[in-house]
Formats: C-alpha cells, sequence, structure tokens
C-alpha cells in the first residue's frame, strides 16, 4: 500500500516533500488490515508506506521461512523504502531525512528491528520453555498450526541453520526520528541493553485486555528499558482491536480476530491520534 496524502491544515509539509512512515502489520496479516491507520496518517499529511510480509501474510500460505525468521520483515521494509525512493514519480514527493516507523504486534518487533535493536532468538527460546503460556509462545490464532515445538523443530533444520544464525545482524533503517508500536510482541527476544540503545522517541500503545502480546511481557519491558520510551495502556482494549473492524463477513471467517470487548473505532481513532501528535513533533 502506497499512499499520499494532505488533508489536514497543521500537516508537516516542507517544500512539496512529504515525510514518511513504514509500517509492518502483524503475524499472518496484510497492509491492508491496517489500512484503518495507513490512510488517516497518509491524509494527514504523511506519504505511509506499507508491505505484506512474504510468508508471514493474511494473503498467501505461511511459510516456514516466514514464520521463523521474521527479523528479515526488516528487510521487506528497508526495501519497499528502496523502491520509494527510486520511483519516477513518488521520489520527488518524499523527505528521506524524515522517516518513521509504525509496527502492530509482530510489526512491532519488526519496527524495532529496523529500528537499530538487535534480537537474541536464544533469549526468546528460554523465555518460552519457560513460559510455555505465555501468548506470544502459545499457537497464534491467526496460523495455530505454527506451534512452538514446531518452529523450533524447522529453526533446526539444515537449510534453516544458515539463516537463523544472521538474525542478530544489524538491520536499522537510516534516518528513522520516531517509533510507533501498537501492541507489539516478541519482545523477549531483545536483550535489555539492545531496548536500551535505542536514541529516537519510542512510544507504545496496548490494551490492558491484552493476553497475546502481554503488556507485562512486551510493551512495559520497552518502556522499562528504555529511558525515551513512552506506554500508554488503553482499558479492555485486547490484541485483535487494533486489526480493521470486521464486517458481517469477516465475522462469519474470522470470528475470533474480530472479539472483543472495547470499542475497536475508539481504539483507532485513539491509535491515530497519538500517532500524529508524535510524529510531527519528531518528523
Amino acid at each position: 500500500m502506497f499512499e499520499v496524502g494532505s488533508s489536514a491544515a497543521d500537516a508537516p509539509v516542507a517544500a512539496g516533500r512529504w515525510p514518511v512512515l513504514l509500517l509492518s502489520h502483524g503475524n499472518g496479516g496484510t497492509a491492508r488490515m491496517m489500512g484503518w491507520f495507513g490512510t488517516a496518517l497518509a491524509r494527514a499529511g504523511y506519504v505511509v508506506v506499507a508491505v505484506d510480509h512474504p510468508g508471514n501474510n493474511g494473503m498467501d500460505a505461511m511459510t516456514a521461512a516466514g514464520s521463523i525468521l521474521m527479523w528479515n520483515r526488516a528487510d521487506d521494509l528497508a526495501v519497499a523504502w528502496t523502491a520509494v525512493q527510486a520511483h519516477s514519480r513518488l521520489a520527488a514527493h518524499v523527505d528521506a531525512t524524515r522517516l518513521g516507523l509504525v509496527g502492530y504486534s509482530a510489526g512491532g518487533y519488526t519496527a524495532l528491528v529496523a529500528a537499530g535493536a538487535r534480537p537474541d532468538m536464544a533469549r526468546l527460546v528460554a523465555f518460552c520453555d519457560a513460559n510455555p503460556k505465555d501468548g506470544v509462545c502459545a499457537p497464534q490464532l491467526e496460523n495455530p498450526e505454527f506451534t512452538f515445538e514446531r518452529r523450533m523443530a524447522l529453526a533446526a533444520a539444515p537449510q534453516m541453520v544458515p539463516w537463523v544464525a544472521k538474525s542478530g545482524e544489524d538491520r536499522r533503517i537510516p534516518n528513522v526520528r520516531a517509533v510507533f508500536l501498537m501492541a507489539p510482541a516478541i519482545v523477549q527476544a531483545f536483550d535489555p541493553a539492545e531496548l536500551a540503545k535505542l536514541d529516537v522517541p519510542v512510544h507504545v500503545l496496548v490494551g490492558e485486555a491484552d493476553t497475546v502480546a502481554s503488556p507485562a511481557t512486551n510493551s512495559k519491558v520497552i518502556a522499562a528499558e528504555n529511558s525515551k520510551a513512552r506506554l500508554q495502556l488503553l482499558p479492555a482494549v485486547g490484541h485483535y482491536d487494533f486489526l480493521s473492524e470486521c464486517t458481517e463477513l469477516g465475522r462469519e471467517r474470522a470470528g475470533p480476530l474480530c472479539e472483543g470487548r472495547a470499542d475497536r473505532k475508539a481504539t483507532h481513532q485513539a491509535a491515530i491520534e497519538k500517532a500524529e501528535k508524535i510524529f510531527n513533533a519528531a518528523l
């Protein structure tokens, strides 16, 4: 999804070039599932660049590599951003020096990697061995067949081992000025020092009722380890309330992803308003 917009009176536009937000969806999601966010920020004066992460999206079959090599999602964002800068029509309208990262769920992990935090998958394995019922370690509703045990077996396959060994490489995307995370997951994969070293503002928005990416083992960890991180908890909001609103057909086909006690539209509005405030100040 590439979208350019400028409808807000105070939109941060300078010399015909707009700041850019790279947006990463959750595990097994799509850019369109986060369209409510991307469209709103595009209308507010940002170029929003979102991808369907290969092998880890809701349009195609989940692959072993897409399920395991999650750090490669940061490379997906980098490739998309490079394509925008080389595009014959888009390049003239983007300001490559004003860049923000946005991520939901596993996309939050992706944004942290793209901001410069290097994951240590041995930490995550140790955490899940000790806490198998944690929402991040348990099978996910969007692809329950990829259990933690199956992921570990696949990661140990000879053809996968060389790629797994690359997990700790630096995948920082240059010129990032701010990071906005919604219900970030897989935070236990980061050593505290990796979170502490992030030198740009990081804002985390998460629901108190999130049982998939528990605030205690994800969002609150970021806030505790990074002095520039700010955490906001939304009462009664669950993990999937950050997905798009469900249609009748959506409820029929993806019922559990549509359930929740909170007003999903209100959750979206809270995220949009907070993101605009953060990025307007930083970019």
